[in-house]
């Protein structure tokens, strides 16, 4: 009986994971700002964590915020800007990359933006010179 039970106890623990933590995380509200304005083009903002290849992307508002309200995992994540797709589109359609942003914010690789993202709400400002 006593063996019945406690394999009983350990698949119910491994099931339920039991033994790993949650992983902890936040959501992300904030701002853009390009050269000492609001910026409202309709453009997406991306953040990405180096370490862990996850991601998330927001469309920027006409008033200049965006949100990222389905948890992403806590920590560093590069920000950038990428063009808006047309989730309309039904063939290929020639991208326009807007060139009141700097180039280097276009990709990961060379944007020098950082957003860490705390367990809960967080709110970020990207300011662009």
């Amino acid at each position: 009986m006593y063996r019945v039970c406690l394999a009983a106890l350990t698949t119910c623990l491994l099931a339920a994971g039991c033994g790993e933590p949650p992983i902890p995380k936040g959501t992300v509200r904030g701002t853009v700002e390009v050269g000492g304005k609001t910026y409202s083009n309709p453009n997406d903002v991306v953040l990405l964590s180096t370490a862990t290849g996850q991601g998330a992307t927001a469309p920027i508002q006409p008033d200049g915020t965006f949100a990222i309200t389905k948890g992403i995992p806590t920590g560093t994540y590069v920000a950038f800007f990428a063009p808006r797709a047309d989730p309309n589109a039904t063939s290929a359609v020639p991208v326009t990359i807007d060139t009141t942003i700097p180039d280097k914010y276009w990709n990961e690789a060379t944007s020098d933006l950082e957003v860490n993202v705390e367990a809960g709400e967080n709110q970020v400002g990207l300011v662009i010179p």
